[in-house]
């Protein structure tokens, strides 16, 4: 869990403890049944969640595919961003623009 935090440069367990409806939570929410569902009520949303039960939610997240997914919906909405930039005229607005895109992408590696 550390390596995805870091990399996001946010601590993603205060994101489980606060219950934020990220892209990831909510397809998680959508997706668990049984005992996965109910390790996320039990543990998303909850302040006090230790840090065991946020890295099983977080493990949840990976296992349900949730991570891929928004990971996924990222690189289209990327995709899409490069396709509209292509109309703008060369300049150093441009390149502002594309240098943000990549910025981007590096920072969902």
């Amino acid at each position: 869990m550390s390596s995805t935090a870091t990399t996001l440069g946010k601590d993603i367990g205060n994101d489980i403890r606060n219950g934020k409806k990220t892209l990831i939570a909510v397809h998680s929410l959508t997706h668990a049944t049984g005992k996965h569902r109910k390790l996320l009520d039990d543990v998303f949303g909850n302040h006090v969640a230790s840090e065991q039960d946020v890295a099983l939610v977080y493990d949840l997240f990976r296992d349900l595919g949730s991570i891929e997914y928004a990971q996924q919906r990222a690189m289209h909405f990327v995709t899409q961003a490069k396709d509209a930039i292509t109309l703008i005229k060369p300049s150093d607005a441009k390149e502002l623009l594309y240098q943000l895109i990549e910025y981007t992408i590096q920072r969902e590696k």
